[in-house]
């Protein structure tokens, strides 16, 4: 798999502070310093990175010192809209550059900048669809011709060979083997109009939240009926 690569950006006028990172990981980021006297004292933080359909990705990070260090404040440069260390969530489609400075009183100021080159972003890693795959063990209320009944059932989430899709089987279509209920990513046709974790199929919504789900199910006119799964994850695939 590739890695993800951010590379050192130069500031003529400030050159104590700056930093390449070579590779970013989701448990933290390596830091290596080029030309400089002692190690930087500042890092980003990834606490997460996610691959959404239409190549959009959202990373969310935080700024910390690797030391203790004296109070501190941020001057943020891009985006110019954040303050503080965060966390913070960026969305982007292309090359993005996290840029700030590090002032402390009665100390020289410190500038920091890190790009994330988009295209070294591995997309089946970083899979949107990977926090909701998994079996799903359900209670279900299923109203027809006026009478409603409850009972459990078992989802398993998969991931369809379409990015933007998965397909959510009950327990009869998993003994039958059959592909199930494909669903469509409601982003998948612009960048942030729906909350995340929502699709949509054929007379049918899921939202996935927190290794749960809410999934319905509608029939056509002429044979109308509801069915409504609400579900905790059992595990992943």
């Amino acid at each position: 798999m590739k890695a993800v690569h951010i590379v050192k950006i130069k500031h003529p006028k400030v050159v104590e502070g700056i930093v390449i990172f070579l590779v970013l990981l989701l448990t933290g980021v390596s830091c290596h310093k080029t030309e400089t006297k002692k190690e930087s004292d500042f890092q980003l933080v990834v606490n997460k990175l996610i691959f959404y359909p239409e190549k959009h990705v959202a990373l969310n990070f935080a700024i910390a010192p690797i030391d203790e260090t004296e109070p501190y404040t941020l001057k943020w440069y891009n985006p110019d809209s954040l303050t503080g260390t965060g966390p913070h969530t960026l969305r982007f489609s292309e090359n993005t550059l996290v840029d700030f400075e590090v002032l402390i009183p009665g100390l020289a100021s410190k500038r920091f900048s890190w790009q994330v080159l988009f295209d070294t972003i591995d997309s089946v890693k970083y899979d949107y669809r990977n926090n909701y795959e998994g079996r799903y063990i359900c209670e279900v209320t299923s109203t027809s011709n006026g009478t409603t009944v409850t009972y459990q059932d078992t989802l398993n989430v998969l991931k369809n060979s379409v990015f933007p899709r998965v397909n959510i089987q009950n327990r009869t279509d998993i003994q039958q083997q059959w592909e199930g209920n494909v669903m469509i990513y409601q982003n998948a046709n612009g960048f942030n109009n729906s909350a995340d974790g929502e699709f949509f199929g054929y007379h049918s919504g899921v939202t996935f939240r927190n290794d749960s789900l809410f999934y319905t199910i509608s029939g056509p006119l002429g044979n109308y009926y509801t069915m409504v799964y609400k579900g905790i994850k059992m595990k992943s695939n």
